[in-house]
């Protein structure tokens, strides 16, 4: 896995190894999901929610982001964000949170142009996830929330804008804003 385009552009990220406790976003996917935003990450602020190995934040940020926000809850995907952000020069844009998802949203403070939500497919998060970023108001008036998934794993929202799917990964992209 490597960093696709901007200032780290070539960059290899390391992943945490054993028991399939992180699924990286493969390069194809991610270099997608910029196709699609890319001409707004310049400037922004992001979210990205289970960093894993941090690839969707550090890739935002290698592109012009002005900040990232890194959550997750195992101490060995913080290590190896924190590794893959000093290996990449971006150490210094970056905020790590080393907590559950929950814990993270209800101590944000102010806005993200992008939030990244990419949880293990099989916990049912994504209701939840989302209702917490929309409850917090985490989400910028013109921001968008990505979400990643599985053929298997059964997501909706309303505000839903476009998906893509990438072999057996579905991408989801959902437009901002609180749900009246």
């Amino acid at each position: 896995m490597r960093v696709i385009s901007g200032s780290a552009r070539g960059r290899k990220l390391l992943t945490q190894k054993g028991r399939g406790i992180i699924r990286p976003t493969g390069d194809k996917v991610k270099e997608a999901i910029f196709d699609v935003i890319q001409f707004h990450v310049p400037g922004s602020r992001v979210l990205d929610l289970f960093a894993g190995s941090g690839a969707l934040g550090i890739e935002a940020l290698s592109r012009g982001a002005a900040q990232a926000v890194f959550v997750d809850s195992a101490r060995g995907a913080i290590a190896v964000v924190e590794h893959n952000l000093t290996h990449t020069g971006l150490f210094e844009k970056a905020v790590l949170l080393h907590c559950r998802y929950e814990e993270a949203l209800e101590k944000m403070r102010g806005t993200f142009d992008f939030i990244f939500v990419d949880p293990p497919y099989k916990a049912g998060l994504y209701k939840d996830v989302l209702t917490r970023i929309r409850g917090n108001r985490l989400l910028g008036p013109a921001g968008m929330i990505i979400v990643e998934y599985d053929a298997e794993t059964e997501f909706f929202d309303a505000n839903i804008i476009k998906t893509k799917k990438y072999g057996n990964t579905f991408v989801s992209f959902v437009a901002g804003g609180v749900l009246v």
